[in-house]
């Protein structure tokens, strides 16, 4: 749930730069967008990594949609 919520409002935050911009803007070269969005796909894979940091997974699983018990608090915590 963290790149659904904050892709909004990074979409917000470059067009408010492109506004703020606007005399050279259409003329630039695309910058924010793809650095926005690298910077939340990390963002987002590093809060994943952080909920399964210490999990004491036995068994594997297909998707996250099984959560092990020892991770459950934190998952519910961030998402």
């Amino acid at each position: 749930m963290i790149a659904p919520t904050f892709f909004p409002i990074s979409i917000t935050f470059e067009r408010f730069l492109a506004i703020k911009n606007a005399k050279y803007y259409e003329r630039t070269k695309v910058f924010w967008g793809p650095i926005i969005t690298i910077f939340l796909i990390l963002f987002c894979f590093l809060i994943i990594c952080l909920v399964f940091l210490n999990a004491n997974i036995v068994q594997g699983s297909v998707s996250f949609v099984f959560i092990p018990a020892s991770v459950a608090p934190r998952v519910h915590l961030y998402f």
